[in-house]
């Protein structure tokens, strides 16, 4: 109704206006307006003084539907989250993820980097977390599925005061006036799950740069699955990339102890009879145990249909188009399903809340918590990630480069380099430059870093030539190739080579962080000799640059110190 309060202001104030000039004329009104013109006058201004607010309250209204959710911190609402509330006593019905009021672990998150160090030498309770946030230090909070990410983050928020959150939509850009809206206000904008803006429609890093010059202060929070999810948004040449990049703390959740999931099932009355990894599994025990007896009474194209969709997320493939599912089920499970009756098996899941979004909503969101690990390998039957290899096939049959790069890129983060060598290998030779430049160079670029990965600098140098050839001139695969093809040939010996690209990564106008770091620090090494002053300029840029990764300004930081000492030797 919202939608027509607008059109039908404008259509009451019209007939008004029309009204009163076609009856102006007439003597017997124009005595009563004379008679009564006080009382006409105050009934007209308080006519439209009311309907001017209320089109102004419409207009917000409508502008507000550009995002997802605009409200303070003190409105933010578990559902805003993806979350249903679960009152005490009540049986949750699965169609969202689980949120209990009373039962909750307090948390503490370690720097990434610092993962695997025993002991953690640095350690972050939730009040430690929300002084970031007050100080306006972005948040990246990484952890696998269910390790209590999006609760975490929702429970530090909430305690934020004087900040409105806001959630952006992945279809469209916001528009003038509902950025507008966060005028003089501290914003705080929440990306729950960063992976499910890789394919969005909408260019992130100009949002917050149109965002930024409204708000007076402007915190970034967002949480991201660890694993191949994190090494695409890392590793990728896209706008996540430089999203990624202006995260000042990128921390993990620490790993819950017996103790914390012996509380937890104790304050929601559970029996310790189910080896549970996180506590987002023991919140979800319920809720687990009704999925899979609904799982069961779906017929088998609606589950192969659920099963297509974890194969893909296996892989790392996004967005989960009905193009590559309609491929997926009918090379891998033999369903050649398609159009409206593939519409009717989605909406049977979403019935179900295996999808949080819309059955007939092209891409898909599937929800991860039925995904993967073992509950996921319950659905598919077994480990979908060992059925990659036929995912492969389905891809390559489709011609889809974008996805047998995402696939690739899954196996060399999870460390199965030669499956990924030969699927870039099966692209670069079966698909066509020509249909997707920026794909193609993509995998010629993946290619060129794996040869760097085993020593072999001429087999990247020709690779990242060959990307040059055929990417975009301006785009980010062009810039990848100069720069990997730089640091190649300085490993070549080919110095001069090496500046001149090295040099041409510097010249571009808005190169990604990680880029633009490595790039300074190998110049600053090339020129120690021939110009040591613009040398340690270079390096002292790399340490000082905002986003560069911590292993770049580490190894600046060496660089520089040891260049120092020579100098005074």
């Amino acid at each position: 109704m919202r939608k027509h309060i607008g059109p039908t202001l404008l259509f009451l104030w019209s007939g008004i206006v029309v009204a009163v000039a076609v009856n102006i004329l007439s003597e017997e009104l124009k005595d009563v307006l004379l008679s009564h013109l006080p009382l006409v006058a105050v009934g007209l201004i308080v006519a439209a003084g009311t309907s001017t607010l209320i089109f102004r309250e419409w207009r917000s209204r409508e502008s507000l539907e550009d995002f997802e959710f605009l409200v303070p911190t003190a409105e933010l609402t578990p559902a805003h989250v993806g979350f249903e509330v679960i009152k005490s006593g009540r049986r949750t019905d699965a169609l969202r993820r689980p949120y209990f009021p009373l039962a909750y672990i307090h948390r503490s998150a370690v720097p990434y980097d610092e993962r695997d160090l025993d002991p953690v030498a640095t350690r972050y309770d939730e009040e430690a977390l929300l002084q970031m946030l007050r100080r306006g230090e972005s948040l990246l909070l990484i952890g696998g599925h269910t390790s209590g990410k999006t609760r975490t983050l929702y429970e530090v928020i909430k305690r934020l005061p004087d900040f409105h959150v806001v959630s952006l939509r992945r279809d469209a850009m916001p528009g003038e006036r509902a950025l507008q809206l966060l005028r003089d206000r501290n914003v705080l904008c929440l990306l729950d799950d960063l992976n499910h803006y890789a394919d969005a429609r909408i260019d992130i890093a100009s949002v917050f740069k149109r965002m930024r010059q409204m708000a007076p202060r402007l915190v970034l929070a967002a949480t991201c699955r660890d694993g191949p999810e994190l090494s695409k948004v890392e590793l990728e040449a896209s706008t996540l990339q430089r999203v990624a990049e202006s995260f000042q703390h990128r921390l993990i959740l620490r790993r819950p102890d017996a103790q914390e999931k012996s509380r937890l099932r104790a304050l929601l009355h559970q029996a310790d009879d189910r080896d549970c990894a996180t506590l987002g599994e023991i919140c979800m025990s319920e809720a687990f145990d009704l999925m899979r007896r609904r799982f069961d009474g779906l017929d088998s194209p609606a589950r192969d249909c659920f099963r297509s969709l974890q194969l893909l997320s296996a892989g790392g493939i996004e967005p989960l188009s009905h193009r590559r599912l309609e491929t997926v089920l009918s090379g891998v499970f033999d369903r050649p399903i398609r159009g409206s009756a593939l519409r009717d098996q989605l909406r049977a899941l979403e019935r179900l809340g295996l999808i949080v979004s819309r059955g007939d909503a092209d891409p898909v969101r599937a929800e991860p918590a039925y995904l993967s690990g073992e509950e996921g390998a319950w659905y598919f039957g077994s480990d979908p990630h060992a059925s990659l290899d036929k995912l492969s096939s389905c891809l390559l049959n489709s011609k889809d480069a974008a996805g047998l790069n995402a696939l690739a890129l899954t196996w060399a983060s999870s460390g199965h380099e030669p499956s990924a060598i030969a699927c870039w290998e099966q692209l670069i030779a079966q698909c066509s430059a020509d249909d997707d430049p920026e794909e193609f160079a993509r995998a010629l670029n993946n290619r060129g870093i794996s040869a760097t990965r085993r020593a072999d600098f001429q087999a990247a140098v020709q690779d990242f030539t060959a990307a040059l050839n055929v990417a975009p001139s301006h785009g980010q695969q062009a810039l990848r190739a100069l720069a990997f093809r730089g640091l190649s040939k300085q490993r070549l010996g080919d110095h001069h080579g090496a500046i001149v690209d090295l040099q041409g990564v510097l010249d571009h106008p808005d190169p990604p962080a990680a880029l633009l770091g490595d790039a300074l620090r190998a110049l600053g090494s090339l020129l120690s000799d021939s110009e040591p002053q613009r040398a340690l300029g270079y390096l002292t840029k790399a340490i000082e640059l905002p986003g560069a990764p911590a292993a770049v300004v580490h190894r600046a930081r060496f660089d520089r110190a040891h260049f120092r000492s020579q100098q005074d030797d």
